[in-house]
């Protein structure tokens, strides 16, 4: 395969990486913030 071809999938890889731990964080965020906001 082409260099170029490798470090774009590398990079996709990467940032589809990222997003899934971004949601993750985001969800878990969301449910932190919940529970606080209930004992409230």
């Amino acid at each position: 395969m082409h260099p170029a071809i490798l470090v774009a999938m590398s990079e996709v890889m990467t940032v589809g990486f990222v997003y899934d731990v971004f949601r993750i964080a985001a969800a878990t965020g969301m449910v932190q913030t919940a529970k606080e906001s209930l004992m409230k």
